[in-house]
């Protein structure tokens, strides 16, 4: 008999993960609540916590490549910060970041059950589905528009952040195969409705990379020709919705679709890379650093706007370069999942138009343990190979581990 998740079996450690999971999405709507993004970081120091505990109690800790590498590559920001051109800037980066960074590696390398990782798979979807309904209903009541909402709200995050702090949701919804087909399709219309709501064109990109890759990852022809039908009626169907509640939507994309404040912001980021990209300026230093080779058209101290570009300006090429090998060996992990490639190529996709480097989402969607698995049902008439043949497995998610 299949392993059966079972909340009320959670020990004390894994709960406090799943409230982790649950509130990382809340990160992007503290308007609802202003205390929220400090909420998350408590959770994520008390999850952190937990699960060192375990390790130290059990013995016992799962470490492969990508944990190796990401622990590197915290120690190249940790040593940024002796070289850096912005010191008040890189502390705080390092709290932010380095504090998911490890959280998040905590979480993975501590061992779980089938059913322990598919409670936390939940818990994320939940919590995605919770933010998005929460931000709809808040706009919807000030008959607003989310992104304006967001925009506002004293403390505010960047609701670019937000949109893409859905896309692993997503990703698990729409490969989720063990829920009847109208709750899975008004989960995903939730969560994609949430997206264009913020109307972040990083955040639309990542749903179409997110909904493309797990409609047809692994499909014989018809099944991905299905799967795409599939995914353009359920964007259709969305994007008229979104349209009637949010009408400003449609003036919002025209306003933004020519993107050339970006591409500005891009160009003089280049110029800053040409400089530091030797040894980097520093963890958290891209604004100072943009600022030191002249602002443009764009103003001063603005963001990255593109995760590869914030790693290669501070952290220099060294830094890029074991990035994207951390990258690599996240995808190689999770090469029998649908859930987890589309997650992680969706938020990197998302990630090429902002600066994610410092979100929690960012760094559970890389190493969180339950994406080792294959999250989907395999049905018969369809067929995944990936390394040679892959036996058809039961009807269950997360069905067996890959070690």
């Amino acid at each position: 008999m299949p392993d059966r998740p079972s909340w009320r079996s959670l020990p004390m450690s894994d709960w406090l993960v799943c409230a982790f999971l649950f509130a990382m999405p809340f990160e992007g709507v503290v308007f609802i609540f202003t205390s929220s993004k400090n909420a998350v970081g408590y959770l994520a120091m008390a999850a952190c916590v937990v699960c060192g505990g375990t390790i130290l109690a059990k013995g016992r800790l799962h470490i492969g490549a990508l944990t190796v590498r990401m622990l590197v590559f915290m120690a190249l920001v940790l040593l940024s910060c002796v070289w850096t051109i912005a010191p008040a800037a890189s502390r705080t980066e390092i709290m932010r970041f380095g504090g998911y960074l490890i959280t998040a590696l905590a979480i993975a390398v501590t061992p779980k059950s089938i059913a322990t990782k598919r409670c936390l798979a939940k818990a994320v979807i939940l919590g995605g589905v919770a933010a998005s309904v929460l931000a709809l209903a808040s706009s919807l009541a000030q008959g607003g528009f989310v992104r304006v909402a967001l925009v506002g709200a004293r403390g505010a995050m960047d609701p670019n952040n937000f949109a893409a702090s859905l896309l692993l949701p997503l990703a698990l919804a729409v490969s989720e195969r063990n829920t009847r087909w109208p709750l899975r399709l008004l989960v995903c219309g939730i969560l994609i409705g949430g997206v264009l709501a913020t109307a972040s064109r990083g955040g639309v990109i990542g749903v179409l990379v997110v909904l493309g890759v797990a409609l047809t990852w692994g499909r014989k022809r018809k099944a991905v020709l299905r799967g795409v039908l599939k995914m353009l009626i359920v964007m259709v169907v969305i994007c008229v919705l979104a349209v009637t509640l949010f009408p400003v939507l449609l003036t919002r994309l025209s306003y933004i679709a020519s993107g050339k404040e970006r591409l500005e912001i891009w160009r003089v980021g280049l110029k800053a890379f040409g400089r530091f990209g030797s040894v980097g300026a520093g963890i958290g230093s891209f604004p100072a650093a943009y600022d030191a080779v002249g602002a443009g058209r764009a103003g001063y101290s603005r963001a990255a706007h593109n995760i590869f570009l914030q790693i290669g300006v501070e952290l220099g090429v060294s830094g890029l370069v074991l990035f994207c090998l951390c990258v690599v060996s996240a995808l190689k992990r999770v090469k029998s999942s649908r859930a987890g490639t589309a997650a992680i190529l969706g938020v990197l996709a998302a990630g090429f138009f902002l600066g994610i480097l410092e979100l929690s989402f960012f760094w559970v969607t890389l190493t969180f343990p339950f994406l080792e698995s294959d999250s989907v049902v395999i049905h018969s008439g369809e067929s995944t190979d990936f390394n040679g043949s892959l036996e058809h497995p039961p009807a269950t998610a997360f069905q067996h581990e890959l070690h």
